[in-house]
């Protein structure tokens, strides 16, 4: 928690606040999970901007909120890489293959290479 405030200490003035806020959140949406009041991120969230004790505990969770959970890219480049080392292919060197990875994800993207 404190290396997460420290990142963003100048949207969330004070931490043992914060962590207070926390605290109490934490057993607050503890029993609505139990109650089945809360079943998912989207209720997570709204409970937090609902209740003014955790208001600067609803900063973090919006900035938290933003962030992707993907693997997405991950997966697309390794089916590019896939895609450019084959059997055929598989010596290419680690700065040949970067190049070239980097050449076509750039062309993927609609970007044109001059």
């Amino acid at each position: 928690m404190e290396d997460l405030w420290s990142k963003y200490q100048s949207v969330l003035p004070e931490l043992n606040r914060t962590i207070v806020q926390y605290t109490d959140f934490k057993y607050a949406i503890a029993e609505k999970i139990e109650a089945e009041v809360v079943s998912t991120f989207a209720d997570l969230i709204s409970f937090v901007f609902q209740h003014e004790q955790f208001r600067d505990l609803a900063k973090l969770v919006d900035i938290g909120g933003t962030f992707l959970a993907s693997s997405v890219e991950c997966e697309r480049g390794f089916s590019l890489m896939n895609s450019i080392k084959t059997k055929l292919r598989n010596r290419v060197r680690e700065g040949h293959l970067d190049m070239i990875l980097r050449v076509k994800s750039y062309q993927r993207d609609g970007c044109v290479i001059d």
